[in-house]
């Protein structure tokens, strides 16, 4: 069984590319026309695919060009995931998981699957820093949506005409003693800190998981335990649109 996931972002389209249900290939391309998309997904990929599933926070527009697109080039026609209470494990009995957005709802169930027992907070950092908080039972008890690191330092860049950024970045916690510095280091201490005390007033015993473009970089800046784990969207998927005969 040749499968083919994609994690269509704001910023990005992740993929990966699974072999009789081992991962093959995986990428990321920033956000393009459609078919301009998938055909760089096609020559990445250089295979036939039985199998696409896809998650989506695009507007319904682009979610259906990109699959189109998907459907032309590949031959199938992507698989989209449902969002329901109880799927995973994972249960909202005051809140729609259709209204959450793919990527959060997939992510939660990614992490449920790590850790069934126990409570988990899951954070997925791209251009939104989301954070959503699942108790032992595995019941919902909300989230927090802010602005991703690099979308802080966009809107600081865009209201300051003199503020020009590196183009490679160094994060640090500090204080820092230039302007540039100072701003890195504030967009990455904002995040950090943030998710630092939701987590202990949530349950400073919760398993923290992160994902996402900004997330390798925010788990090296934690003051806490975190898990930085890729491909949880994926692993959601995996759970949503299970394949029979494959785990």
């Amino acid at each position: 069984m040749r499968i083919l996931d994609i994690d269509a972002g704001n910023t990005r389209v992740k993929w990966r590319y699974l072999v009789d249900g081992k991962s093959h290939k995986a990428g990321a391309f920033a956000n393009d026309s459609s078919n301009a998309l998938v055909e760089m997904i096609a020559d990445s990929v250089d295979g036939a695919v039985d199998l696409c599933r896809m998650a989506s926070v695009r507007a319904p527009k682009e979610r259906e060009s990109l699959r189109a697109s998907l459907e032309n080039v590949f031959g199938v026609s992507p698989a989209l995931p449902d969002p329901e209470s109880g799927i995973g494990g994972v249960h909202f009995p005051d809140a729609d998981p259709c209204r959450l957005g793919d990527d959060r709802w997939l992510a939660m169930l990614g992490a449920r699957k790590h850790y069934p027992d126990g409570p988990v907070v899951v954070i997925d950092s791209g251009t939104a820093l989301t954070l959503d908080a699942v108790d032992a039972n595995g019941v919902f008890q909300g989230g927090l949506i802010t602005p991703g690191v690099n979308t802080m330092l966009k809107s600081m860049v865009d209201a300051a005409d003199l503020l020009v950024l590196p183009d490679e970045k160094e994060f640090s916690r500090s204080l820092a003693k230039n302007s540039v510095q100072a701003v890195l280091n504030g967009a990455l201490s904002m995040a950090a800190s943030l998710i630092e005390r939701e987590v202990q007033r949530f349950n400073s015993q919760a398993r923290v998981v992160l994902c996402g473009g900004d997330a390798r970089m925010l788990a090296e800046q934690m003051n806490i335990p975190v898990e930085y784990c890729p491909e949880l969207v994926f692993e959601g998927l995996e759970v949503a649109i299970p394949v029979k005969g494959m785990r």
